[in-house]
């Protein structure tokens, strides 16, 4: 906790990092994975590929694609959403250029902490 305040009231320390959130574009992000790959990001683009679904002990997932300018990421959250296919978001959450669970490996994928369409 003393760290977090040290942070807010020295921004340009080092050590701060973890606790700083980068606002790259889609592009961006996708062009230079390596770099933002275990970071905090937020990003805006336009969801597609939106699944929903509910697992038989009650436990929800969602997964879709979010995309601007021809760049795309995949957006998994452990919760449903009140979103559509279609609409503007921006997302933030946890960026890995590959995210290997099991035998698979997800590339360019975000783990989203919070899905907020705009309106």
């Amino acid at each position: 906790m003393i760290e977090q305040v040290f942070c807010v009231l020295l921004p340009l320390l080092s050590g701060c990092s973890p606790y700083r959130q980068d606002v790259p574009t889609i592009l961006a992000l996708v062009q230079n994975a390596p770099r933002f790959t275990g970071h905090v990001v937020a990003v805006t683009g336009t969801a597609r590929s939106l699944h929903q679904w509910r697992y038989k002990d009650g436990y929800r997932s969602e997964i879709f694609t979010l995309c601007d300018t021809g760049s795309c990421v995949t957006v998994y959250k452990t919760a449903n959403s009140p979103i559509h296919d279609g609409e503007l978001l921006t997302v933030r959450g946890t960026f890995y250029d590959r995210l290997r669970i099991e035998r698979r490996i997800y590339r360019n994928e975000i783990e989203a902490g919070a899905v907020l369409p705009l309106d």
